[in-house]
C-alpha cells in the first residue's frame, strides 16, 4: 500500500457524513463482514458492529485497480 495523506480525508465533514449514514446495504448486518466505500479516489474498507463503525484500511483506487488485475 502507498501511504497518501488520509488525515486531511478523515476531517473531510462529507467523509464523515457518508459514514455516520452506515453506508452498507440494508440487509447487511454481519459484524464479521468487511465492507468498501469508493470515496474521493480511495477505498475506504470498514466494519460495523452495532452503533460503531471501524475504519480497517484505506486504499488509493489506482492500489485496488492494480490488486484487482493481478
Amino acid at each position: 500500500s502507498t501511504l497518501f495523506p488520509y488525515t486531511t480525508l478523515f476531517r473531510s465533514a462529507a467523509l464523515t457524513g457518508v459514514l455516520s449514514r452506515d453506508p452498507r446495504p440494508p440487509y447487511q448486518h454481519d459484524p464479521e463482514r468487511v465492507y468498501g466505500l469508493d470515496f474521493a479516489g480511495v477505498n475506504i474498507r470498514f466494519t460495523v458492529d452495532g452503533d460503531t463503525l471501524t475504519v480497517r484500511a484505506v486504499e488509493r483506487m489506482a492500489d485496488k485497480q492494480n490488486r484487482t488485475n493481478r
